[in-house]
């Protein structure tokens, strides 16, 4: 199996600059061909260890983030007096709807995410 040969230093910063970064990108362009494949070498060696690794964390927040919006709702819910008029019970019901498929997806992503 061969690795891609490294981008020039055009398609590298086209590509950061694709990702929103145009600081970096403009450092980027001005590299010569050995500065680049230097940190391309880096990137090929780096990503296999630190990729699951990112992914794990990302995982970690987004089950942190839909849990506390669970609760927040919930909350929200709680502290808030029951009104009789439709609009209302339509908002209610469809808060604890939400506040469910949060909280359902916070419990669904923990056994997925590793604790290393």
């Amino acid at each position: 199996m061969s690795l891609p040969e490294a981008p020039t230093s055009s398609e590298l910063s086209d590509f950061i600059r694709s990702m929103g970064n145009n600081e970096s990108a403009n450092a980027v362009s001005t590299m010569n061909p050995e500065e680049i494949a230097y940190v391309w070498k880096s990137i090929r060696e780096n990503v296999p260890i630190y990729g699951p690794q990112v992914a794990a964390l990302g995982g970690k927040v987004t089950t942190s983030v839909l849990a506390k919006v669970s609760e927040n709702i919930d909350n929200v819910i709680a502290s808030t007096e029951e009104s009789q008029e439709v609009g209302d019970q339509l908002v209610r019901t469809s808060a604890r709807g939400i506040s469910a498929a949060a909280k359902g997806s916070a419990n669904a992503l923990k056994p997925l995410i590793s604790s290393k």
